[in-house]
């Protein structure tokens, strides 16, 4: 299994490119602003198809190339429908003239093919079968996604295992649901603390501590590391909400 981390250079949002097999399709996830041209770049050096373009949830930081990248390989946006609206609206919630000073407009063309992802649906694409679990709280459509089966050791794309993780045989993209030591904010519109600590504890803590977990900013993690050390998967900030 191949697995590239390209880091944005504004917001530091961690886009993933996922593949089994070097020559054969890959999936992208979370390609945000800037992302497009390194990906394009990865998938025609190693004569990749691209099979889809994950959105582990709609902020722009997440989804900016997500339309561009797709199109170029005709290939489908999948985005829970809670977050939707975001990939053609991205300030939706925020002050007009504040989005069109950063974004230059507060409208973007939509992705010529998108596809809208339930909870507990399984996407088999690109070889991989990728489950999505639906975990509210930093956006309303907020998911992971979840490869329970990797079959194959983890390795970068020069073939070497990934150091410390080549490992791991199950993976979480936990988008900005949970981060190494930390989880999402949840001040942003649409983003609720009481949905996140329900998603806390009963999605994320309901993975195994032998899981890896890549989230949307920072280092990879595994659930033991988080379980251990994560001061927001202690049980009194859980316990805080009903």
């Amino acid at each position: 299994m191949f697995l590239e981390r390209i880091v944005t250079r504004l917001w530091g949002e961690n886009c993933y490119v996922l593949s089994r097999q070097l020559a054969g399709p890959a999936l992208v996830i979370d390609p945000g602003w800037g992302a497009a041209e390194a990906c394009s770049e990865l998938l025609e050096r190693h004569s990749w198809s691209l099979a889809g373009v994950l959105c582990s949830h709609g902020h722009i930081d997440h989804v900016a190339d997500a339309a561009e990248l797709a199109d170029r390989f005709q290939a489908p946006v999948f985005i829970q429908a809670g977050d939707r609206d975001l990939l053609t609206q991205p300030g939706l919630g925020l002050e007009p003239v504040l989005v069109r000073q950063l974004l230059g407009s507060d409208r973007w063309p939509a992705p010529g093919r998108v596809e809208s992802v339930d909870h507990g649906q399984v996407l088999e694409l690109a070889g991989c079968a990728i489950e999505v679990v639906s975990a509210p709280g930093h956006t309303p459509g907020s998911v992971l996604y979840l490869l329970r089966e990797v079959d194959q050791p983890l390795r970068d794309l020069a073939g070497r295992p990934l150091p410390g993780l080549s490992h791991l045989t199950k993976l979480c993209f936990s988008g900005d649901v949970l981060f190494a030591g930390s989880i999402g904010r949840t001040d942003l519109p649409g983003g609720s603390m009481e949905q996140m600590r329900r998603s806390l504890r009963q999605v994320v803590l309901a993975l195994d501590d032998d899981w890896g977990v890549w989230p949307g900013h920072g280092p990879a993690t595994t659930m033991a590391t988080e379980r251990a050390d994560n001061p927001y998967l202690n049980r009194r900030f859980l316990e805080d909400s009903p």
